[in-house]
């Protein structure tokens, strides 16, 4: 990609890329980009930890500064949640089926082709490769947001 920079890329938001090829980017960078700070906007304001619920509360911005995001080709993306924030999505049980909560509400996205959850802290998805960085950030956002919300009321 001589001088240019990848489809995928928000202006003012550039990825550093490793030996390897892969683009990475931290959540926090793209707090002012349109669609990343509406997804703030409809997150909570405070996201509270579910396995233990003695720990301070984790505000939005720094939940989004918690996560990173890593692709090589813009349509398939690994996403990592730092451990420190992951209880604010950790209900204590497992799904028999092996999905949790935030891999079922992105696969519910239209643009999301597939979603897994292989490790605690690491989700993989796919797009249907037409979104930017910040519609991907967006995304993960929204789906943590919702299952942060369902899990910590269930009723």
């Amino acid at each position: 990609m001589f001088g240019r920079s990848p489809r995928w890329e928000d202006p003012g938001v550039p990825g550093e890329r490793d030996p390897d090829g892969w683009y990475h980017y931290e959540g926090a960078a793209f707090a002012a980009v349109a669609p990343v700070r509406t997804a703030i906007g409809e997150a909570p304001e405070h996201f509270v930890d579910l396995y233990d619920p003695s720990a301070p509360p984790v505000p939005r911005e720094q939940f989004l500064g918690s996560i990173e995001f890593a692709t090589k080709d813009g349509k398939t993306w690994d996403v990592g949640i730092s451990d420190d924030h992951f209880g604010a999505l950790d209900d204590g049980e497992d799904d028999p089926d092996g999905d949790d909560l935030v891999t079922v509400l992105l696969r519910e996205q239209p643009q999301i082709r597939f979603a897994i959850h292989p490790d605690r802290e690491v989700y993989q998805l796919a797009t249907d490769g037409r979104l930017t960085a910040s519609d991907v950030v967006a995304t993960m956002l929204r789906a943590v947001a919702q299952a942060h919300r369902q899990l910590a009321d269930p009723s």
